[in-house]
Formats: C-alpha cells, sequence, structure tokens
C-alpha cells in the first residue's frame, strides 16, 4: 500500500510540474505574439507612410506636368496668284488640268479621249 501512495505522489508531483512547464511555455508564446503583433502594427504604419508618401510624389508631378494648349493664330500679309510645283513633271496642258481640278472645274481638254496605252515594264516588255 505504501507503494501505491508513493506512485500517486509522484503521478501528482508530476503533474503539477508539467502544469508548470505548460504555464511558463503559454506566457512566453503570449510575449512572442504581442511582440509580432506591435512589430506587425509597426510594419503595417511604414508601409502605409511610404505609400502616402508615394502618393504625395505623384501628385506633384503631375502638378508640374499640367497639359497647356494653347491656340496661336498668326495673320501673314502675302498673295499667292499661282501655284508652286517644286518637281515639274507635267506640261503647260497638264498643269491647267491639274489647277482646274483643284478648284473643281471640269473642262473638256482636261478629260481622257479615249483608252489610257498598257503599262511596259522598264525593259521595255508588256506585262
Amino acid at each position: 500500500m505504501s507503494i501505491l501512495v508513493y506512485a500517486f505522489a509522484a503521478i501528482a508531483i508530476m503533474g503539477m510540474i508539467g502544469t508548470g512547464v505548460y504555464k511558463v511555455k503559454e506566457w512566453g508564446a503570449d510575449e512572442v505574439r504581442q511582440e509580432w503583433a506591435a512589430a506587425n502594427l509597426k510594419a503595417k504604419a511604414e508601409s502605409e507612410a511610404r505609400i502616402s508618401k508615394a502618393a504625395d510624389d505623384l501628385a506633384a508631378e503631375r502638378k508640374k506636368r499640367k497639359i497647356v494648349i494653347r491656340e496661336v493664330t498668326t495673320y501673314v500679309d502675302k498673295i499667292v496668284d499661282r501655284p508652286v510645283y517644286r518637281t515639274v513633271c507635267l506640261d503647260d496642258d497638264g498643269l491647267r488640268c491639274l489647277d482646274s481640278a483643284i478648284r473643281g472645274e471640269s473642262t473638256a481638254g482636261c478629260k481622257p479621249d479615249g483608252r489610257m496605252p498598257d503599262a511596259t515594264a522598264p525593259d521595255g516588255k508588256g506585262r
């Protein structure tokens, strides 16, 4: 019977020691959780500060690069009596026909008189 008493006493003592160790571990875990929470809050505040600064910088840049549209009208006192062709590849009749086409007029001398000849290749042969 004395062995049973010692066994129960030993089990009770081991239970108290185990409970104490568990409580100490939990207290340590609570401290670590609180440290993590504080570190997360600090990191979140720093991140929000960086985001706010970046948004302010972007708004300042946009203000610097504001698009301004101005309309400028210039009056020139010069009258052009005839059109100027830089590379003249038409004869006088061709230029008259071109001028009348630009003005929207239709003159009899500027209409084709028939079928156009077939195009030839640079070597002189037909297509």
